[in-house]
């Protein structure tokens, strides 16, 4: 069972995850864009996940083995 604030924490980790995605390429090279252009591109893409189903937010959590779960 989670927790209103547990299931925050999984959706501003998992947000994390993505502004990563969005701001470094392969070997942390830095896409040297505004924070703007960052926080534009994360909320693009998180759009894009929830729409299509591929992240329910407070819910979708990470397993041990790498894979995404939607509890």
């Amino acid at each position: 069972m989670y927790f209103f604030y547990e299931e925050g924490d999984i959706d501003i980790v998992y947000f994390s995850f993505i502004l990563g995605f969005v701001s470094f390429g392969e070997n942390d090279c830095s896409y040297n864009k505004t924070e703007k252009q960052i926080i534009n591109d994360a909320l693009s893409l998180t759009h894009f996940l929830i729409t299509t189903g591929d992240f329910i937010p407070g819910k979708t959590v990470e397993n041990t083995d790498g894979t995404l779960d939607k509890k």
